[in-house]
């Protein structure tokens, strides 16, 4: 089944929540909290999709459930 970026992100909250909870609050204490969000944006994030304005075909994302 093709992925969407809907259901990468949907992976992604999900993972980066398992790792935050999973995350010992010695390290998490000590860390600033700009330095932490962005640590998890780097991971878990994904680069920005830009329009190709050259393309005539457009795309929607469409769920299904069986």
């Amino acid at each position: 089944m093709p992925s969407t970026i809907g259901t990468y992100y949907r992976a992604a909250v999900e993972e980066a929540r398992k790792e935050i909870e999973s995350t010992p609050d010695e390290r998490v204490i000590g860390l600033p909290p700009e330095e932490w969000v962005d640590y998890l944006v780097t991971k878990w994030g994904m680069v920005e999709v830009e329009l190709d304005s050259l393309r005539e075909t457009a795309m929607s994302e469409i769920e299904r459930e069986y």
